[in-house]
């Protein structure tokens, strides 16, 4: 086997090509965009839990103080 390919080989660890290096950068922003979805996604859900507690507690306050204004 001749030397120059070993500079294509992921194992050999010491050059790697540009299209891997590519690739391993694609594959890490894909991995960083999926974990940033994710978690856009559970403050969305918080969000949205945090805006129900809040009406429900109006919907309370209206319910147990009538003097409390319940047009909001």
């Amino acid at each position: 086997m001749s030397p120059q390919w070993t500079t294509f080989r992921i194992s050999d660890g010491r050059k790697p090509s540009f299209w891997q290096a590519l690739g391993k950068q694609l594959m890490l922003v894909i991995q960083l965009l999926s974990k940033l979805r994710a978690a856009c996604s559970s403050l969305d859900l918080l969000m949205q839990s945090l805006r129900l507690l809040v009406m429900l507690r109006i919907a309370l306050a209206c319910f147990f103080d009538s003097s409390t204004s319940c047009h909001s």
